[in-house]
């Protein structure tokens, strides 16, 4: 009996890029052990490069697996589960993941396949630096690989696109949290060179999560903001448990004419206002359930806006011996260039370059502006980027191709390859690596 093909239009995550998609889905191993071994896996689309774009079969896998091992604080998981579906479950029992990225319809796959991370790496890395073993399917066979028994193969499946085959299960470790919130403090910055300042062990000792936003846009004090700091404590009598927040996940946004019409004011007043309403409440705490803390509908917001004018995200990180270098430069360029910075977050990272993984020392910043062909601010940021031998998140650039992997993962990239070539026997069909 042959599986259904279904048909279905996707586009990147702000709609920049946009396909005409064909899967079908599978949810056991011996469903899987019947296709070709170059079929790409899916997720739900949600990255700004068209990382999970096929011209072939895509395969999306339809199981459902979730059991907590409560003496190792492990868990194993279906590729397929979201990260939203997992947080809710596994804080039933009082755990959480150690990485969290920000969307609750991320798949478990997607998540090891672009090495996500949370607010958290300074202190638990990459999500790919909590996984111990991986069930990935490939040259029409199902194998567990971990760092014990095929490191290079484990590590390049480790933020590697999906090329190295179809993730089907996963173990992960997880973090014991019972009874607890988040506490959330903030504190003003003054400029973005004092982002620097907060990278430091006893910073990164203190919190379980470290973050800052700034605004680049004004003139006077350049990248002034806030740190936020997130810690977590025992429930008080008065707040309770509370998922609505995955009741009403946020999904995609649509388009919508009110943003063609009024979007370079709106993203202004959405930054004044951000600013403007978290100084006016400085010196409140904020407490808010795990699910509240990282799936906030408050974002919607920002994804409406963003889908809607066309934003790219670059995503890369800075060493610190180089940070008041950069600083000074994107300065320069956003005046220079006449650039509306939309959104500027920066957190702190630590990790191994390795492979495609979006992983090393520095701060890790995010800049968000709409984009257009031809930009010069943009292509001062790649030139920065090459120059200083960064590396940018592929997953976030909706322009990342095999050029762009190349120029920047640099002997990186060719190492992938390697392992591409040790142990696949057909090339995985994805149109970004093509």
């Amino acid at each position: 009996m042959k599986n259904q093909v279904y048909t279905e239009k996707i586009q990147s995550f702000t709609g920049g890029i946009e396909n005409n998609n064909k899967y079908i889905k599978l949810s056991s191993e011996n469903e899987i052990k019947k296709i070709k071994s170059k079929k790409l896996g899916q997720g739900n689309h949600l990255s700004y490069a068209p990382v999970s774009f096929t011209n072939g079969l895509g395969i999306k896998i339809n199981d459902y697996n979730l059991e907590i091992d409560t003496q190792r604080n492990t868990l194993n998981v279906s590729s397929s589960l979201t990260i939203g579906e997992v947080i809710n479950e596994i804080s039933k029992k009082g755990y959480t993941l150690f990485n969290i990225p920000s969307h609750p319809e991320i798949t478990i796959g997607g998540a090891i396949a672009n090495n996500a991370h949370g607010k958290n790496q300074f202190l638990y890395k990459n999500f790919g630096d909590n996984i111990i073993e991986i069930e990935l399917f490939y040259n029409k066979t199902i194998e567990k690989i971990s760092k014990k028994n095929k490191p290079d193969l484990f590590y390049a499946t480790i933020g590697g696109l999906g090329l190295t085959g179809i993730i089907f299960n996963a173990k992960l470790k997880i973090q014991k949290i019972e009874n607890k919130i988040v506490k959330v403090k903030k504190k003003k910055i003054n400029s973005l060179r004092s982002v620097a300042k907060y990278y430091d062990k006893k910073f990164f000792l203190k919190y379980d999560s470290l973050y800052t936003w700034n605004d680049l846009n004004n003139k006077n004090s350049f990248g002034r903001g806030f740190i936020f700091t997130e810690k977590y404590e025992k429930y008080k009598k008065e707040k309770n448990k509370d998922n609505s927040y995955l009741k009403n996940a946020i999904y995609r946004s649509k388009k919508s004419n009110f943003y063609n019409i009024f979007g370079k004011y709106i993203i202004k007043f959405m930054n004044y206002f951000f600013y403007f309403f978290n100084n006016q409440k400085i010196n409140n705490n904020t407490y808010q359930t795990i699910i509240e803390n990282n799936f906030s509908n408050k974002k919607q917001i920002y994804f409406d806006a963003a889908n809607n004018l066309n934003m790219i995200e670059i995503q890369f990180i800075v060493p610190i011996k180089i940070w008041d270098k950069f600083c000074d430069t994107i300065e320069n360029n956003i005046k220079k260039y006449n650039i509306f910075i939309f959104l500027c977050v920066c957190k702190f990272s630590r990790g191994k370059k390795r492979y495609l993984s979006f992983s090393d020392n520095g701060i890790n910043i995010a800049l968000n502006f709409r984009y257009k062909e031809k930009c010069e601010f943009l292509k001062s940021l790649d030139d920065f980027i090459i120059s200083n031998n960064l590396i940018n998140y592929i997953c976030k650039d909706l322009r990342s191709n095999k050029d762009t992997m190349k120029k920047i993962y640099k002997d990186e990239y060719d190492k992938f390859c390697l392992v591409l070539k040790k142990y696949l026997k057909t090339k995985i069909d994805s149109i970004i690596f093509s």
